[in-house]
């Protein structure tokens, strides 16, 4: 959560929200019974920032259940860190029932989000630089070329 207000308070666009997207760790069992304690504590903590900047509500929450996955016999998210986006993004293209069985904020903005800017838990974002990412995603000669066949 602290890293989550950083980031809000190095890149204060009130234009930009921020989300966590979220699974539990692989596990034996679907559920395990930290998880309602672990996912609490998140939902508390998304909360709190929410409060704290009442005026923006710039903070989500996205958590998946977990998934058996037969090939590496656990329980787990499906695809970890790919699988999350890929399920983010079917979120954002309404492509059906979404798979994030917790979702925290106003899910009002998600058909208005045009970019997407993935942070790990170790990579940082310094001031003013998600405006600039978006500049240079938006700026017209980074938009893709197709020709009449449809090829780019």
């Amino acid at each position: 959560m602290q890293e989550l207000e950083l980031y809000y308070l190095s890149n204060p666009d009130p234009q930009l929200t921020f989300a966590l997207l979220t699974d539990f760790r692989d596990a034996p069992a679907q559920n395990m019974p930290e998880d309602e304690q672990l996912l609490a504590l998140a939902r508390a903590g998304i909360d709190n920032l929410n409060k704290k900047y009442a005026l923006a509500l710039p903070f989500y929450l996205f958590h998946r259940k977990r998934q058996w996955n037969s090939s590496e016999g656990v329980w787990m998210g499906w695809e970890r860190k790919r699988g999350k986006l890929a399920d983010f993004n079917h979120l954002l293209l309404n492509l059906g029932e979404s798979v994030y069985t917790t979702q925290i904020g106003d899910a009002s903005i998600l058909d208005d989000i045009k970019y997407v800017i993935t942070l790990d838990a170790d990579t940082s974002l310094p001031q003013g630089i998600a405006s600039r990412l978006i500049a240079t995603l938006s700026h017209p000669l980074n938009h893709a070329e197709f020709a009449r066949t449809g090829a780019r």
